[in-house]
């Protein structure tokens, strides 16, 4: 009977903490909710959309009067979806290059790195956000990767080749992180 390997298995050091994904969630919820206000403030100001019609009729219920501006102020929702498409990509890609990550991520303390722990540079984060927005559309698929993931990387991560790990993660984690 032949001697079995004592080799031990290469696995990331126990000082690496990946970011969990309710923590994601809550820092993409934060993150979300600040570009919708954005948006809109954007879309008013430049009179896209006009915010009066919403509940100018007492008698209509809210959601018929939502499907109502939308429908009559399609010019206003394509430069809408322009808007979150754009800024999305953009201010997420200037943050996590810059920042080490957005703004719901820094205030739950999360940070955006490539492979070696360092941060990202512009066009890794520009490819990322990128990902991130294409895998959006199918109803978040990308993002819903992250919970079943062995080390919680969402799909536009694992494409885009960054982590999102927890801040107080010590350096040197990185020589053992695979892929």
């Amino acid at each position: 009977m032949a001697a079995k390997s004592t080799t031990p298995k290469k696995h990331r050091p126990d000082a690496v903490m990946m970011a969990s994904f309710p923590r994601r969630a809550v820092a993409f919820g934060l993150d979300f909710s600040l570009l919708v206000s954005l948006v809109a403030f954007l879309a008013i100001f430049f009179e896209q959309i006009d915010p009066s019609r919403i509940l100018s009729d007492s008698g209509w219920r809210f959601a018929d009067q939502l499907v109502d501006f939308l429908h009559d102020q399609t010019a206003g929702m394509r430069f809408v979806a322009a808007m979150m498409v754009g800024l999305g990509c953009l201010l997420g890609a200037l943050t996590d290059s810059m920042a080490r990550g957005s703004l719901g991520k820094r205030l739950l303390g999360l940070r955006v790195v490539d492979r070696h722990g360092e941060p990202i540079a512009i066009a890794q984060a520009l490819w990322r956000n990128a990902w991130k927005v294409a895998l959006l559309i199918p109803m978040g698929l990308g993002s819903w990767w992250a919970g079943f993931d062995s080390m919680h990387r969402a799909l536009h991560d694992r494409l885009a080749g960054t982590w999102v790990i927890r801040a107080e993660t010590q350096a040197g984690w990185a020589e053992d992180a695979g892929d």
